[in-house]
């Protein structure tokens, strides 16, 4: 009965830790696609403004702190087309 016991314990244990890494695992998933689409909308941003990633970046968060937006969905609606870039770096220019 003891060993019956410890190996029903042996499978919960294994199955919780199981379940911890296919969590982990879709949450790294979601952080690697958002960094994707990100990476892209910058590239977007960079190539429409003829300027460096880092400013295209830097310009990217900006609009969407200022709109209190999250960063995925303004690089989402880049990508998308519903949001242009001219809205997101020509403020900046006129700095």
């Amino acid at each position: 009965m003891a060993a019956l016991a410890a190996a029903a314990t042996t499978v919960l244990v294994q199955h919780r830790e199981l379940a911890r890494a296919v969590t982990l695992i879709e949450q790294l998933k979601g952080a690697l696609n958002s960094r994707i689409s990100i990476e892209r909308a910058t590239g977007v941003l960079a190539e429409y403004g003829g300027i460096g990633m880092g400013a295209a970046f830097d310009a990217l968060r900006g609009y969407a702190r200022s709109h209190r937006l999250k960063l995925t969905l303004v690089a989402g609606q880049v990508l998308a087309r519903r949001l242009d870039p001219g809205q997101i770096l020509l403020p900046r220019q006129r700095r």
